[in-house]
């Protein structure tokens, strides 16, 4: 009977022992595939990977650029629509203007016949006067 418990006892042993000798050698073998170069392809897989990473980076930078100048485009229309606003305004108030002085011409021309008319008479008086 103690034969077959040390018999048991051996063999649960040396299944322990090939159990532990089979993980550690996996790992080894793991570490070693880590240090040992990639083949042409991973290689290759990994640049690209490396390219699309890098396209991403200049996708979101063009992205944050289009909408900077989405704004300033934005901004300079609402300028554009000030100034033609002030421009139709400053049209206007020149039309207005422009009318204002020909009234006031036209006035200042009546005034001066007028002027000219009743200087002529008080003329004509003094010299009626004096003869």
């Amino acid at each position: 009977m103690n034969e077959v418990i040390i018999s048991l006892i051996s063999m649960v042993s040396a299944l322990g022992v090939a159990y532990i000798v089979n993980v550690a050698s996996k790992r080894v073998q793991a570490k070693k595939a880590e240090k040992q170069p990639k083949d042409r392809m991973e290689q290759m897989f990994d640049g690209y990977e490396r390219l699309i990473k890098q396209k991403d980076v200049e996708d979101d930078r063009k992205q944050r650029y289009i909408k900077t100048i989405e704004e300033e485009l934005r901004l300079t229309k609402e300028h554009v629509g000030h100034l033609e606003r002030a421009l139709e305004a400053t049209k206007d108030e020149l039309n207005e203007s422009r009318i204002e002085n020909a009234e006031l011409r036209d006035k200042l021309d009546e005034m001066r016949k007028e002027y000219q008319k009743v200087k002529s008479e008080n003329q004509d008086t003094v010299d009626a006067l004096t003869k």
